[in-house]
């Protein structure tokens, strides 16, 4: 088999101008590259690269990326983890402190140990430890997304990396969240249910509350998926004067913010049809958030405004239960979607029979807002239509906040 031709691509690959990176691996979807002959690279494209090169992928799509550590950029690609990534190896620990290591991500495992990771990575004090975990739920959000949608049966590539202020044109501290996988695309994916004419208008539909290729537009979920993931990272980039890339087969939409006036612009990256050869994000988001469950709050206040038809009926109860109704723990482990739509289940085996049920959230912090509609989404809907209501006991506020948000596209 011929070589791949080489890979075009500037010395220098940054956020600030992705289009470059973009249009090449678009034009050139199976490439040689030796990332020694690269001055900068970040990573974010490193993550973009090593899914394209993972050794699984078959010899007719595999891109060669390789290095031998001879510039800074090849140092760095070693240092994070690369090749150990491409190779599905274990890495360990990231030999740089400020990184989370490129990494796999597979269907059917938890993203949650991932995102909790790259979530002490931004918030690293023990003594924030709610304001990290509402970050590890919008990085959990944002893997499941992708996970659930790219039809990649390898599965996905993470990284993440900690930018310190006046560093490579940073004016805040920054850290950059990447997750890359070669599947289906965007596209595809939701015209499994929509009706979507090209790719462009696939991302800006993608980023809408409740817009997903796992159920119809007009729903608000399936069992297993609220299609929040990729409108709360949006959200959360124009809120805090971040950066936000969605790319995808045939089209690449970039999010930036002027800090100063408190605007942000969305843009679709030329030339025409230039994005991934599968789905690419990347998030930015400064670590000078105080208080991140804050600015949760208003992300899930903006889905409720845009959710047509959205309502409050208040069938979850925060009132002292009846003593007689059945007492359902969340605990620390139920972490995954798997646990909640199981425990989900047998709460609607008790609300199916008109009796009430009462869920226990001691210990549990913040959860994903995927974890809630795989644990409540049907289960609200069945309580409702046999009178039967559900009590909610030892919820923190971020959580309360979480199901109301659920139940106000539940029960539309």
């Amino acid at each position: 088999m011929a070589e791949p031709p080489d890979l075009s691509l500037p010395g220098r690959i940054v956020l600030a101008d992705p289009a470059p990176f973009l249009s090449a691996v678009t034009t050139t979807p199976v490439f040689h590259k030796n990332l020694d002959h690269l001055e900068v690279v970040e990573m974010w494209a490193l993550v973009a690269l090593c899914a394209l090169a993972r050794r699984e992928r078959p010899d007719h799509e595999r891109c060669d990326v390789y290095t031998r550590g001879k510039s800074s950029a090849g140092r760095f690609a070693h240092a994070v983890g690369f090749e150990a990534a491409r190779q599905g190896k274990e890495f360990g620990a990231s030999q740089i402190e400020r990184t989370v290591a490129i990494q796999r991500v597979s269907p059917g495992s938890s993203a949650a140990s991932v995102a909790e990771r790259i979530a002490r990575l931004a918030v690293p004090s023990e003594e924030e430890s709610e304001s990290r975990g509402a970050l590890a739920y919008v990085i959990d959000e944002l893997l499941r997304n992708v996970l659930q949608h790219s039809g990649d049966w390898h599965g996905a590539v993470v990284g993440a990396q900690r930018v310190d202020a006046a560093r490579g044109g940073y004016t805040r501290a920054t850290v950059q969240v990447t997750v890359a996988d070669t599947g289906v695309g965007i596209l595809t994916s939701l015209r499994r249910f929509h009706d979507i004419p090209d790719a462009q208008v696939a991302l800006e539909k993608a980023i809408r509350p409740h817009f997903s290729g796992t159920f119809p537009e007009g729903q608000t979920g399936s069992l297993d998926n609220a299609g929040l993931g990729l409108f709360f990272t949006s959200e959360m980039a124009k809120l805090t004067a971040g950066r936000f890339l969605l790319a995808t087969r045939g089209a690449a939409l970039l999010l930036t913010s002027d800090e100063e006036a408190g605007t942000h612009e969305m843009e679709f990256l030329p030339p025409p049809r230039s994005g991934f050869p599968g789905t690419l994000a990347v998030f930015e988001l400064p670590l000078e958030i105080q208080d991140r469950n804050a600015l949760l709050d208003v992300i899930r206040q903006r889905a409720s405004e845009r959710t047509p038809g959205s309502t409050t009926r208040s069938w979850l109860s925060y009132d002292a239960p009846p003593a007689d109704a059945e007492v359902f723990a969340v605990r620390e482990r139920v972490v995954d979607i798997a646990d909640g739509s199981a425990l989900g289940e047998r709460l609607r085996a008790q609300l199916s029979l008109g009796r009430p049920v009462v869920l226990d959230f001691t210990g549990i912090g913040i959860t994903t807002q995927s974890f809630l509609h795989a644990l409540l989404f049907h289960a609200v809907r069945v309580g409702w239509a046999m009178s039967a209501r559900v009590y909610i006991v030892h919820a923190s506020s971020a959580v309360r906040s979480g199901l109301d948000y659920l139940e106000s596209y539940a029960l539309k």
